[in-house]
């Protein structure tokens, strides 16, 4: 740089004054401003957007914040951009004209983006098995992270046929709950609410990298059913891909501590309570019984409602609520994967369970031929197969029980693996 003779000095105040003292002995030196108007140590000041870059040997900025000026300066960067600090006197190249810093982030190249589409998908834990499965095809690209795409529906943003969930508590879900789970399967992931069909799919036809490749955004098929894990467990591949991260454990810890609560020696009991396939709903008082017989042999009980009820509180004696832990999926996780083991109904946060290998469980009352999803033929296709005492892919301390869901059959299904299993 001090070998250049012509030099464009872009400032015509203290700091290009500074310049001028510093580095402009014996150099053929041109001012310009966003003016263009005046003169400046002898000389007339010229309109910046009359610089012609390919003039001068190189091209100084001398205003020490110039962040007014990056749109014009950008069309200067094949130049020899430089910067003068007027406070150290130094002279460095403007090589990062925006502090962008791209090697402090992961390149788009190196990024999968995948959609969820709200035309076939629901606003549900369902988003747990798409993530999952879109994190174990990053991985097969070797791509380092998830841009995930949501794309709105042809009911005011929703699927057309979700009738059970107001759009108000469809839009809380995105904000509790889908974009939480977004960043629990993958902490750097980008996030992009789409304002329209056709922004999201120009969005995600210019990505690099696609899941799925070719979405059909006329009539996209669903992704989010548990059977888009079966392929890697095949391939012996992990599809438990979930834990829960130094912080929430911490935070749960904290949560435990202060109520003199051993995990090991702890049991957590999740209720459904939804307004949403309510003959799958727990009967509260069967598990109310339930954890009075679990305080009796010993062990500590806490109750996590149903988001919907999450901060009504049951007030059961002897019996801890974490209400927390219903309204945020990182702490659920936590708590699940950190106490002695969980039972609960077919509920969506089972998913969580079934996606760590740190969580054990007794999950009731899956079939339900009164609902769709929890019919005998549609539980095979996720991998429950009626009958069969584990999920498809699940570790030791998973467990399902078919019996029909009453206290002693519950009873029974918990002190007998509690024994055998040494659950």
């Amino acid at each position: 740089m001090l070998s250049a003779k012509n030099i464009a000095v872009i400032g015509t105040g203290s700091s290009a004054k500074s310049f001028v003292e510093s580095f402009g002995a014996n150099k053929k030196l041109c001012f310009y401003n966003s003016q263009g108007e005046g003169e400046f140590i002898g000389q007339q000041v010229r309109h910046l957007a009359t610089l012609q870059k390919d003039h001068y040997d190189i091209v100084v900025v001398a205003v020490y914040d110039y962040a007014e000026l990056t749109e014009q300066l950008d069309k200067l960067t094949d130049a020899p951009l430089y910067w003068f600090n007027a406070v150290s006197h130094e002279l460095t190249q403007l090589s990062d004209l925006y502090g962008d810093n791209n090697d402090h982030f992961i390149a788009k190249a190196d990024v999968l983006t995948v959609v969820y589409d709200f035309r076939v998908a629901p606003p549900t834990y369902d988003l747990l098995n798409f993530l999952v499965r879109c994190k174990l095809e990053a991985n097969q690209q070797n791509a380092q992270s998830l841009e995930v795409i949501f794309c709105p529906g042809d009911k005011q943003g929703f699927r057309k046929d979700i009738d059970f969930f107001s759009v108000e508590e469809m839009n809380f879900r995105i904000v509790n709950l889908l974009l939480p789970l977004v960043k629990l399967v993958d902490p750097n992931a980008s996030i992009f609410l789409a304002h329209s069909r056709r922004e999201a799919r120009e969005r995600f036809e210019s990505a690099p990298k696609r899941f799925p490749s070719k979405h059909d955004f006329l009539r996209p098929q669903p992704r989010h059913f548990f059977y888009e894990l079966f392929e890697f467990m095949g391939d012996k591949q992990s599809h438990m891909i979930l834990n829960a991260s130094a912080f929430y454990r911490e935070k749960v810890n904290q949560w435990s501590s202060s109520r003199g609560l051993n995990f090991t020696q702890t049991v957590v009991i999740t209720l459904r309570e939804s307004s949403a396939h309510n003959a799958r709903n727990s009967d509260l008082k069967l598990w109310r019984n339930i954890a009075d017989r679990l305080l009796t042999s010993g062990l500590d009980v806490v109750i996590v409602r149903d988001t919907e009820t999450a901060l009504l509180p049951l007030s059961w004696e002897g019996i801890y609520e974490f209400p927390e832990a219903a309204l945020n999926v990182h702490m659920r996780l936590a708590l699940y994967e950190q106490v002695r083991f969980n039972v609960a109904v077919s509920n969506g946060s089972q998913a969580l369970m079934s996606l760590s290998k740190s969580c054990k469980y007794l999950l009731f009352g899956m079939h339900n031929t009164t609902c769709t999803s929890n019919t005998a033929e549609h539980l095979k296709k996720i991998g429950m197969i009626y009958g069969n005492s584990q999920r498809l892919g699940a570790v030791d301390g998973q467990y399902l029980c078919w019996d029909e869901v009453t206290e002693v059959n519950v009873w029974n299904a918990i002190t007998r693996l509690m024994t055998e299993k040494k659950l």
